[in-house]
């Protein structure tokens, strides 16, 4: 045990005796991690790589509902049977046809930014514009009577 001596400076320090500490090893010991203060660790946010630009090429078939322009803002604007989702900017078809691009003069609404710069200083601003051509369709006659 701990004995007591005193050296020539009269303070008195415990002496160890001989005993054996085994040291402590915490390297093979993996410890669970909690996850209750922070669960965006435990499951992640989904991020999807959304590929950006046409989804099809100039001549394509496309069906209602297809996403034919992911993009972050309004470089291509939408044209015939083509909406703009406002929420992701992405262009998608409203009805099956052929999938066109086309480069058009713009001519803005009066409430745009544009409209002062085209109408009165006589500027031309050319954008690309997409296009989906529906598909004709064949006329079906029922014969009402015979003359």
């Amino acid at each position: 045990m701990a004995n007591f001596s005193s050296k020539a400076t009269g303070l008195l320090r415990p002496v160890l005796s001989a005993s054996f500490v085994q040291p402590a090893r915490n390297a093979g010991v993996k410890k669970k991690k909690n996850h209750s203060d922070q669960p965006a660790k435990i499951r992640p946010s989904v991020r999807v790589k959304t590929l950006r630009g046409f989804q099809f090429n100039d001549g394509d078939y496309v069906y209602k509902g297809d996403i034919v322009v992911r993009q972050l803002g309004l470089d291509i604007y939408p044209g015939e049977s083509v909406k703009m989702n406002p929420e992701t900017w992405d262009l998608v078809a409203l009805c099956n046809g052929r999938f066109t691009i086309s480069t058009e003069i713009l001519s803005p609404f009066p409430d745009s930014p544009l409209y002062s710069l085209v109408h009165q200083k006589g500027h031309t601003i050319s954008k690309p514009f997409v296009h989906v051509i529906e598909d004709r369709m064949e006329p079906v006659y029922t014969l009402k009577r015979m003359l």
